[in-house]
């Protein structure tokens, strides 16, 4: 299993963090711990790839002027919208 450069202690302390006290007994239910570890990796991984898919579109932003408009949709509410110039 990849532990992403992570020590023992960090996997821990995610894992608390992330689960609280329903993380189950290792001792106890040790296959339903394995379940979790896979969770926690799964959702590391999920959250490196939105952080990818993110600052793309952020250095976009940067280049250019932003100006912002207000497009009106069907139900009268108000949806900011903005281009880059």
């Amino acid at each position: 299993m990849e532990t992403s450069g992570l020590t023992l202690e960090q996997i821990r302390d995610g894992m608390i963090e992330m689960f609280g006290n329903k993380l189950p007994d290792i001792e106890q239910e040790p296959k339903r711990f394995a379940y979790y570890i896979k969770l926690f990796f799964y959702e590391r991984f999920l959250n490196e790839q939105r952080n990818n898919e993110v600052a793309p579109q952020q250095e976009n932003t940067t280049e250019g002027s932003v100006r912002e408009e207000t497009v009106e949709n069907s139900e009268s509410t108000q949806v900011p919208t903005a281009e880059v110039e």
